[in-house]
């Protein structure tokens, strides 16, 4: 702990807050201000130290740019560091999220919120567009990187297949297709902790995750909504990898397609509305954690419903991100030196790929054409993809 340097912890609240409140354009915009403010303003941080946080967090499942944020918080400060950089990450986009959603339900045909949603739409698909684009020029390198990326579209639009099992899949083929793995000649940190304090705290954190989850389904009955989505939303924490753009494309299609607890225009709307609120992208599940409970309320009034169904995805999506890097920032160095990782991580990417253009497919047949082929919204998706377009500069970005 640096704490003479760091200006102490309540310094770094004030950062974390204000990061917090900042966040908007995305887990790269977001990486890259974290690194500007503790790397470049406030030399807080080397930039090496940095870049091995970072790469920890690409190893674990949930928002990366949430968990590098609780990973500076450990290095700064200890456990109470990364809960709070964490969890302010998070509020301010939260408190806007909900504001979001209070206005789309009590206000649906209000010209505001028809403009809007006119507007974000479009403008959504088309950042998501760009996002395959970008993903697709940094990952698709190899006869065999096209094929991965390929089967997992079409065994999500063909076969239906669950998108953890094609993440599996695509990890373990690219984990394995080089044969043995030989390790690296480097000298490795010592693990500065034990396995049985690992554990200790692995078994505390999944306890303070699952009590929750487990009061209301016992109140309102496992087969209600709300604990389905619960129980949905706490397995894709502990199963997606490689970010919001991992996430998203199978949440979206599960909630629509699989559950019905949301229709595919309120999933076009939270996409759209993720992508105009500070903070993770997947607060876009706060919008369909409330969607849910609104549409299903009973026996509970809408409005409360509706409230519990944002904190029950909030608390599922959130609050694991954090509990992984308690865990597992102690052994950071070991995690982010292993070949066969790295690969696996490599193929979670190219799943992710094909996955997205399946989404984008999607959406362009539900946005473009309502029922028509609405030029309009045609033309912002556009103005969006070339303004998100990777140039040689940010290509990766």
């Amino acid at each position: 702990m640096q704490a003479s340097k760091n200006g102490g912890f309540w310094s770094f609240f004030r950062l974390s807050w204000g990061i917090g409140v900042r966040s908007f354009g995305g887990p790269a915009a977001q990486i890259e201000l974290m690194h500007r403010v503790f790397v470049r303003d406030r030399e807080f941080l080397t930039d090496q130290a940095f870049q091995k946080l970072l790469g920890l967090c690409t190893l674990l499942p949930g928002p990366e740019a949430q968990q590098l944020a609780a990973s500076i918080g450990y290095k700064l400060h200890g456990t109470k560091g990364a809960i709070t950089a964490g969890t302010l990450f998070v509020v301010p986009g939260a408190l806007v999220m909900g504001a979001w959603s209070a206005l789309y339900v009590l206000a649906p045909g209000h010209p505001l919120t028809v403009l809007l949603l006119e507007f974000l739409r479009p403008a959504a698909l088309g950042l998501i567009l760009a996002a395959v684009v970008r993903l697709a020029l940094r990952t698709l390198k190899s006869t065999v990187a096209w094929a991965i990326a390929g089967g997992a579209g079409l065994a999500l639009w063909g076969l239906q297949l669950p998108f953890p099992l094609i993440l599996a899949i695509s990890a373990a083929i690219m984990a394995f297709r080089n044969g043995e793995t030989h390790p690296e000649d480097v000298q490795m940190e010592k693990v500065p902790t034990t396995l049985l304090r690992t554990l200790t705290k692995a078994v505390a954190g999944l306890l303070v995750w699952a009590t929750p989850l487990a009061v209301l389904g016992l109140w309102l009955g496992w087969r209600h909504p709300l604990a389905q989505l619960g129980v949905f939303l706490s397995k894709t924490a502990l199963s997606t990898f490689g970010g919001a753009y991992a996430v998203l494309p199978y949440v979206a299609t599960s909630a629509v397609q699989d559950h019905a607890w949301i229709s595919h225009p309120q999933m076009l709307d939270g996409l759209a509305l993720g992508e105009t609120t500070p903070g993770p992208l997947l607060l876009v599940l706060q919008f369909y954690g409330f969607m849910t409970g609104w549409n299903t309320p009973a026996p509970l009034s809408a409005p409360l419903a509706g409230l519990l169904g944002s904190g029950v995805a909030l608390w599922t999506t959130f609050f694991p991100a954090v509990l992984w890097v308690l865990l597992t920032a102690p052994y950071a160095e070991r995690l982010t030196r292993h070949p066969r990782l790295a690969r696996a991580l490599t193929g979670v990417g190219l799943a992710v790929v094909g996955a997205l253009a399946f989404l984008g497919i999607t959406l362009i047949r539900s946005t473009l054409w309502t029922p028509n082929f609405d030029i309009q919204a045609a033309f912002l998706t556009l103005l969006v993809l070339a303004w998100r377009w990777p140039r040689k500069k940010g290509a990766s970005k």
